[in-house]
């Protein structure tokens, strides 16, 4: 499992990394997905949620987040 640099996350989407002071603007989906994976919440419960959430398939849902985890690992808040 990938661990998720620890961000503040506020209700209005953006996420802001103490340790950097850089601030990211997060769409709906990404802040979902952030928020579940600092709960630990593994990968099929995050798709799940974001095919309940979304009205979207398994397939769109694991293809956003692969797309996020290779966005979050460029941006070095994943390992």
């Amino acid at each position: 499992m990938n661990k998720i640099k620890f961000v503040h996350i506020t209700n209005k989407g953006m996420a802001f990394d103490p340790q950097t002071g850089e601030s990211y603007q997060l769409n709906e989906s990404a802040r979902i997905i952030m928020e579940l994976m600092q709960d630990q919440k593994d990968q099929n419960t995050i798709i799940a949620k974001m095919v309940e959430h979304f009205s979207i398939s398994q397939a769109q849902a694991l293809t956003d987040y692969l797309e996020f985890e290779i966005q979050m690992k460029i941006l070095g808040l994943m390992t």
